[in-house]
């Protein structure tokens, strides 16, 4: 009798540590699976590098009613891009009244920067999947960040748009790497596209219209 008891034992620690195995392996392929691509981006009319998203709480409200800020998606199926569009906010200003005290509004200038030329290469690193998110553990090491959902004015922070024929134009999803930044090659393959041009945007935003 204690043969067969001690032979049941053995069988469930057996059954418990395969049990045990499966899920581990269950939670690993869970966790390093690719997440998904998000929906389509919406198409708007036009580009704009003035846009509220950019400068959180700064913009006056006809400024915000004027214009929407959609999010990142994928391109959508029959949009073909002519040119990709990178806003820049470079600078943030505060101005005062006559005492020099009371603020008076700011002052924002952003850089739109136009590329143009062959999008496969862009195409094919937007069509990418994000790598799965890091382990807590390799949080721990440093090895990943959360990534902002936005930045403060005056700071490196672009606005990237595609533009098509008819100059409407998408906001572009990049698909992240393991530690949750861009992956380097979409932006690697908007750096290889040809600069046309230029153009900076200066808008003043008194303080009285908030």
């Amino acid at each position: 009798m204690a043969t067969i008891v001690v032979t049941m034992r053995g069988t469930y620690v057996g059954v418990g540590a395969a049990l045990a195995v499966l899920a581990a392996a269950g939670m690993v392929y869970l966790h390093e699976r690719p997440p998904e691509r998000p929906a389509s981006a919406q198409i708007v009319p036009h580009v704009t590098c003035l846009d509220p998203g950019m400068f959180p709480g700064r913009f006056p409200s006809p400024v915000s009613q004027t214009y929407s800020f959609p999010e990142p998606g994928t391109v959508p199926d029959g949009f073909d891009p002519v040119a990709v569009v990178v806003c820049t906010p470079v600078s943030s200003k505060t101005y005062f009244e006559s005492d020099g005290q009371t603020p008076a509004g700011t002052s924002e200038v952003v850089n739109e920067e136009r590329r143009e030329g062959d999008f496969d290469g862009l195409l094919a690193a937007l069509s990418e999947r994000s790598d799965p998110q890091g382990w807590w553990i390799e949080a721990w090491a440093g090895r990943t960040h959360q990534p902002a959902t936005h930045c403060a004015p005056g700071t490196a922070c672009p606005l990237l748009w595609l533009v098509d024929h008819d100059g409407r134009a998408i906001r572009p999803w990049i698909p992240l790497d393991r530690s949750g930044r861009p992956k380097v090659a979409a932006h690697y393959a908007i750096a290889q596209l040809p600069f046309v041009g230029q153009i900076p945007h200066h808008l003043d935003v008194p303080a009285e219209t908030f």
